[in-house]
């Protein structure tokens, strides 16, 4: 018997079940001609077949080595690399099958999808676009690229997609999950949840499922739903990353903070994250008592949690040497933080250090619960020269000084972002009712791309940006102005952090540290926030803005202080349904 003949004889054990027969015939095959490679792509099929995927991966190299031009072993490294979570090499190895034949759809398809876990929703959109063109019923691309379009910021054109594909395959899973996500993109939670219900009653046990339905009901305010959702998540999966830190950010929003913080610690694991910082010491998670050591506290996320969140540093520990470590920006105006020893600007070289934290854990380290936040300030000052300055420079400036900022950084390279940060921000023609508030002057604290919006008619700005270097410039010009408003960024907290009246002007879905149900914060005593009472609706939120800026401006104080908590709790989830 030949060699043909041994390989025909194997793939018939193989397809009868008897896969043992089947491994001895390819063995035996390989040890007449190691540079078999149909014989160790089978092989290869076999180990992956038991889980055994390192080894699977081993026999394929070796394949193409034997091989280049084999397509067939190309793509099923693609796949093995795809199982161990090697997305590049997964990429390359379906780039190298379509090198050989480009009219394969299932390696332009896999491709894209792996492309699409990575964040390359532009690649993988492109992919996608190829595998319809080979095959334009293919559901698969038809419901992956109502997915990537949804996270392109095209969820219009995504629904017409996934329309599609559910008309095709009204059973096909992906399709309903991906059609409910496009769905809550545009705030249409109704339907939204009608599709993951759909999908669920396919698969009932999907975590990912449940996931996306539980952040439905938090967007829409509905907590307690959301916290049971992600619950049944866990029940099916219980490391799940994703149902982990949603439920962590449920419950910090929900107030429950101790119970949220070391949920919260899964962000570490989530799709994207750089993970936590690797170096020989160890992180400090509150139990040592750090007399006589000294500890690295680093920033890891936005300005503005490091605005917040440096307070703990005076939480430390008598005895202890407190290296804060944070953004360029912020470095010089950090130096002002008290129970800081040394500011270290990100990329610098650290000093020597014992242990070290990130921020935003330090609450779950310090056990901050609701009644114990830390929230005496100013715990940030301006230089004081630098304040007398802006005082100087401001002294033509008439009337009531309001500092504006309407928008926050637009992340073009960091889509997710993108899309909260539409949310959170307006556009400064929306700010034109301001401009009609008698004894009152602006200026812009805007900076990054929208600072290029021009102003509406009525609506003077003075602008001096061009002359903020960092937030030190900032804090210091803040320091001459009488009243911040802002929407949802860094100069919000900044303002807090310097014991300046602020108003927030916030989405109906905040971020978990405003909480639900209150126009104050417990972070920031000088803070009042302004709420929208629906999804989109900036509307109401600036005509009560313009109300109590004319009250303020005729001399109510009072209208500096943020009104007691309010309940808004009622009818609140069934505000957007459609």
């Amino acid at each position: 018997m030949n060699l043909a003949e041994r390989f025909a004889q194997a793939k018939q054990l193989q397809s009868a079940g008897q896969i043992d027969l089947a491994e001895e015939v390819y063995a035996q095959i390989i040890a007449a001609d190691p540079t078999s490679a149909a014989a160790l792509n089978q092989l290869a099929v076999i180990a992956f077949q038991r889980g055994e995927s390192v080894r699977a991966l081993d026999l394929l190299e070796w394949a193409v080595a034997s091989k280049p031009d084999y397509a067939e072993a190309h793509y099923r490294r693609g796949m093995v690399n795809y199982a161990l979570g090697r997305l590049e090499a997964c990429i390359a190895s379906y780039g190298a099958v379509l090198a050989i034949r480009a009219d394969i759809t299932g390696a332009v398809f896999n491709r894209g999808i792996a492309l699409q876990d990575l964040g390359r929703f532009d690649l993988a959109l492109a992919d996608y676009d190829a595998a319809l063109k080979l095959e334009p019923a293919h559901v698969g691309a038809l419901a992956n690229r109502g997915y990537v379009l949804a996270n392109l910021n095209r969820a219009d054109e995504a629904i017409a997609n996934l329309d599609l594909a559910v008309q095709l395959a009204p059973d096909h899973f992906e399709a309903r999950v991906n059609r409910g996500y496009a769905l809550e993109r545009l705030n249409r939670f109704g339907p939204a949840l009608a599709e993951f219900d759909a999908a669920l009653r396919l698969r009932p046990a999907s975590a990912e499922a449940h996931i996306n339905r539980g952040v439905v009901f938090q967007r829409r305010g509905d907590l307690d739903a959301a916290l049971a959702t992600f619950d049944a998540a866990l029940a099916f999966e219980p490391a799940n990353v994703g149902a982990r830190y949603n439920k962590g950010v449920t419950l910090l929003l929900k107030g429950e903070l101790e119970a949220g913080w070391p949920l919260y610690e899964s962000r570490w694991d989530l799709p994207g994250s750089p993970g936590r910082r690797t170096c020989p010491q160890p992180v400090w998670s509150g139990d040592v008592v750090l007399m006589g050591r000294t500890i690295l506290l680093h920033a890891e996320q936005g300005y503005g949690d490091t605005l917040q969140f440096c307070r703990y540093a005076s939480l430390i520990g008598e005895g202890a040497t407190v290296v804060l470590e944070v953004q360029p920006p912020l470095a010089r105006l950090m130096t002002t933080a008290p129970g800081v020893a040394q500011v270290v600007a990100r990329g610098d070289a650290s000093p020597a250090f014992d242990v070290h934290c990130p921020l935003m854990s330090l609450p779950l380290a310090l056990r901050t619960g609701l009644a114990t936040i830390p929230a005496v300030t100013p715990y940030l000052t301006a230089d004081p020269a630098d304040r007398t300055r802006w005082r100087e420079r401001l002294a033509p400036v008439h009337g009531l000084r309001v500092g504006l900022v309407w928008a926050g950084n637009s992340y073009r390279d960091q889509l997710a972002s993108a899309v909260f940060d539409a949310r959170r921000s307006v556009s400064l023609a929306a700010l034109a009712p301001l401009g009609a508030v008698a004894g009152v002057s602006f200026v812009s604290l805007q900076k990054a791309g929208p600072a290029v919006q021009a102003p509406p008619p009525g609506l003077e700005l003075y602008d001096f940006t061009d002359e903020l270097n960092d937030f030190a410039d900032t804090a210091a010009l803040i320091e001459a102005l009488d009243l911040v408003i802002s929407v949802d960024t860094a100069v919000a907290h900044l303002a807090g952090a310097l014991a300046k009246p602020v108003w927030l002007l916030n989405r109906f879905d905040p971020d978990w540290r405003w909480l639900l149900d209150r126009d104050d914060s417990p972070w920031y005593p000088t803070l009042r926030q302004f709420r929208q009472p629906r999804y989109g609706d900036w509307e109401s939120v600036i005509e009560q803005v313009v109300e109590a800026l004319r009250r303020l401006a005729a001399g109510d104080r009072g209208e500096l202080q943020p009104r007691s908590a309010r309940s808004r709790r009622r009818g609140r989830a069934a505000e957007q349904t459609s």
